[in-house]
């Protein structure tokens, strides 16, 4: 079938929700008088910055111009890069309230900011699943619940170069939307900026801080009526945006030309964000996750996880106003130590910021227009990696629940399509898991599923729903260090490995060679160039490889190394109710 046509199957629902977009200000070009300091470098202007630096500690100054001048001390990364690190971009008034955009004074940006308040020690915990380290910063394990809304700006720096209106990649991190930081080393935008300069096609790259966990994403229908309807991570991300439009020019940046890039749950993020009526990207890159993979419930879910979360924090007996009294002045530490990783953290349908849910093919059909983002979102890359579906089995391994599959597993899917047997005897077929099955080949075929249902399917989906151009991809490249994941294409591996940031650091030649293959593409795509060939049907592409020796194109699935059957099957068996049903066993 063709693109055009999107997708015959069971949709969910969809809609769209308000913005409360900040008015750019009116900019104007200050220049800055040289300060009497020794051994002063250069000075240049553009669109309302000046920039001095000097010869000892190569910090750098920036100069915007907002009505008031601002200066932003950065720090020289490389010879060929500059960053201004932990720049705060929104205010929190108060626990679980709407985030309020930043106006800068003078800071200091030569450091990351705190991350948003989670368990200890996770960005190891993302080092164990990648299977290699990387040097990290004291700061990456600081948090604060305050301050922790920052990003980090990274600019190419050339002597003579003066850089403006240049493409602006802006990163957003995954973590299921419980952990992760816009200063993990392995989301360092160094690299790629660099390479992009090298290239002859320079770029801007952002990386941004949300809050996670119930400081993100707590509600419930009475905390909404109250006017906390969670989405307070989402919320973030939209000012987050709103601050980039505003002051990225003054770092060299085009405000008009930006690319959201998220992976996992910040793919989630990113694709959900289309549902915003306001323009906050031109372009998206989602790699190994959409809005389909942790998609919005409705409040009467959200009631549940405030359950959940009120009894872990022995609060279950007091009354409602008692509850949100005692959790709006709760020491964070104590809040976050009961419920993280325990209370799901998930984006709410709020009627405002998120009216309607929405399932896979809310957007599967480029004739429909209702979704505001099909329409300034201009065209987007899509991807999944062999095995993502690995990051679907943490939660199984860790309660030690892989011995018991082979019975509850075929238990629990006859519950769930008790009304449609004739479906389950489709998947019976194509994913054999019964009573008789090996425990580790049955968690191998559950992990599988969950790859092609979960991650495959809707990359598919949702490249051939998009109006404008899409491409997508498939990264194939085995995980070559000795971890849980090794010898294994998985999930978090593909971005860690685009961005870069290993291939000095225990990558080997072909994963290097991988590196650069995806960031040049990355960059040309930012840039406004086709990265590949774009697509145009559903499992016959083209798709783009990477991973399986040189990048390569292919039509068909199983050149791409996926289940070549995948959508004939989901033809008759329909998403929605095959993921729910594997997403309530998980």
């Amino acid at each position: 079938m063709h693109k055009i046509q999107g997708y015959n199957a069971r949709l969910g629902h969809h809609g769209n929700y308000l913005s409360r977009r900040q008015t750019p200000q009116q900019w104007t070009t200050t220049y800055l008088a040289p300060p009497a300091t020794p051994q002063l470098g250069c000075c240049w202007t553009s669109l309302g910055i000046s920039i001095l630096y000097s010869g000892d500690d190569m910090t750098r100054a920036l100069i915007l111009t907002s009505g008031q001048n601002c200066r932003v001390t950065g720090i020289q990364k490389s010879p060929s890069v500059l960053q201004y690190l932990g720049l705060k971009y929104a205010e929190i008034p108060g626990r679980f309230s709407e985030a309020v955009l930043h106006i800068p004074k003078d800071p200091n940006a030569t450091r990351y900011g705190p991350q948003a308040p989670q368990g200890a020690d996770t960005c190891a915990g993302e080092f164990g699943l990648i299977g290699q380290v990387l040097p990290i910063d004291d700061v990456v394990n600081t948090m604060s619940e305050s301050d922790c809304l920052t990003l980090n700006i990274t600019v190419p720096s050339s002597t003579g170069v003066k850089y403006s209106d240049l493409p602006v990649l802006v990163w957003v991190h995954g973590g299921n939307f419980q952990l992760g930081a816009s200063s993990w080393p392995q989301y360092d935008l160094a690299h790629i900026v660099s390479t992009s300069a090298k290239l002859g096609k320079p770029i801007v790259g952002v990386s941004v801080n949300y809050r996670l966990g119930i400081l993100g994403f707590l509600t419930s229908t009475e905390m909404a009526e109250a006017g906390h309807g969670g989405n307070y991570g989402f919320k973030d991300l939209v000012t987050a945006f709103g601050w980039i439009q505003r002051y990225i020019h003054g770092f060299g940046g085009n405000p008009d030309n930006i690319t959201a890039l998220g992976e996992s749950a910040g793919a989630a993020a990113v694709t959900t964000l289309l549902w915003q009526e306001e323009p906050l990207f031109n372009k998206l890159i989602a790699m190994g996750g959409s809005c389909c993979l942790i998609p919005p419930a409705p409040l009467e879910a959200h009631d549940s996880i405030y359950e959940k979360a009120t009894s872990l924090l022995g609060l279950s007996e007091e009354p409602f106003s008692r509850q949100q009294e005692i959790l709006s002045t709760m020491p964070v530490e104590e809040l976050v130590k009961k419920t993280f990783q325990v209370v799901p953290a998930l984006p709410a349908v709020d009627r405002i910021f998120l009216p309607k849910a929405h399932g896979i093919f809310c957007i599967s059909d480029p004739e429909d227009l209702s979704i505001p983002g099909k329409t300034w979102c201009k065209t987007m890359i899509l991807g999944d990696s062999k095995d993502d579906g690995l990051v679907m089995g943490l939660g199984i391994l860790a309660a030690g629940r892989v011995a018991s599959i082979p019975a509850t597993f075929p238990a629990h899917f006859e519950r769930s399509f008790l009304s449609d047997p004739e479906d389950l005897a489709l998947i019976k077929q194509h994913y054999q898991i019964d009573a008789s099955t090996p425990s580790n080949q049955a968690f191998d075929t559950l992990l599988q599923m969950s790859s092609d249902i979960g991650f495959l399917a809707p990359t598919h989906y949702l490249a051939a729903g998009f109006p404008g151009p899409s491409y997508v991809y498939h990264f194939n490249y085995r995980n070559p260090w000795d971890g849980m994941w090794g010898g294994k294409a998985s999930h978090i591996l593909d971005v860690a490995v685009a961005l870069g940031n290993y291939n000095l650091n225990g990558l080997d030649e072909h994963g290097a060679n991988t590196s650069g293959e995806m960031q040049d593409a990355f960059i040309n795509f930012a840039n406004g160039e086709e990265p590949w060939a774009p697509f145009q049907e559903i499992a016959s592409g083209p798709m783009r490889v990477f991973g399986d020796g040189k990048a390569k194109m292919v039509t068909t699935l199983a050149d791409a190394q996926r289940y070549p059957e995948l959508f004939d099957l989901l033809e008759n068996v329909g998403w929605s109710k095959w993921w729910t049903a594997i997403s309530n066993y998980l």
